[in-house]
């Protein structure tokens, strides 16, 4: 055994749990929270991937929604390379704020509320909310990774892949009839709504990783 001077504290190590016991993942506090911020962001980048697409085909243009969905992809992409030179644990909270706010302010520049749209002011603001996208879904991914229990990492991973494609069912069929009936102004205040919901999905996510029970 070990020497160890007389008073010296022991060193705490992590519970290690019995063979064949699993943790469970979905009432893992705050991924389940994370599953669904998941679904409401993916639903509302569809929605306005489909109001897009819309808008084009309305003004008789569509090479205008193959345009319009490259800078919004361009601005995604530079958000990314900034995001990805900062330092610490990521807001998951600003950065789902922050693209809320790029969906509200998409809003009116679209028909019915500015008729007709104009091509450049709806470019510009898709270039400027489009920066928020990469850096929120990452540091989506980011604290999901550091919240699921290490031995159910990959299958958290995959959960979030079903409620992304659960995102996108609704989203696509909801998009559409929202296009019919209001116009693209209404399709993305849809996402809008969707975005207000992440971002009350995100209060709900800790902001700090739950230390695991310790023995001494």
């Amino acid at each position: 055994m070990p020497w160890r001077a007389p008073g010296s504290t022991a060193r705490c190590r992590p519970r290690r749990r019995p063979p064949g016991e699993r943790t469970a993942l979905l009432t893992a506090p705050g991924v389940a929270a994370c599953l669904g911020l998941a679904l409401c962001l993916v639903g509302a980048l569809f929605m306005v991937d489909t109001t897009i697409v819309a808008l084009g085909r309305n003004m008789a243009m569509p090479i205008l929604a193959g345009a319009l969905g490259a800078v919004w992809a361009v601005g995604s992409f530079l958000g990314g390379l900034v995001a990805g030179g900062l330092t610490g644990r990521p807001r998951l909270t600003v950065r789902v704020l922050l693209t809320l706010v790029g969906l509200v302010a998409l809003v009116p520049t679209m028909p019915p509320v500015s008729d007709p749209a104009l091509p450049w002011l709806v470019g510009l603001v898709l270039l400027l909310s489009g920066a928020a996208i990469a850096p929120t879904l990452a540091a989506a991914n980011i604290v999901l990774g550091e919240l699921a229990p290490p031995e159910r990492r990959t299958e958290a991973f995959g959960w979030v892949a079903t409620a992304s494609t659960v995102g996108t069912f609704i989203a696509m069929p909801s998009s559409g009839l929202l296009l019919d009936h209001g116009g693209p102004a209404v399709a993305v205040g849809a996402a809008a709504a969707a975005g207000v919901l992440a971002v009350l999905l995100t209060l709900f996510i800790p902001a700090k990783v739950p230390v695991p029970a310790l023995r001494g």
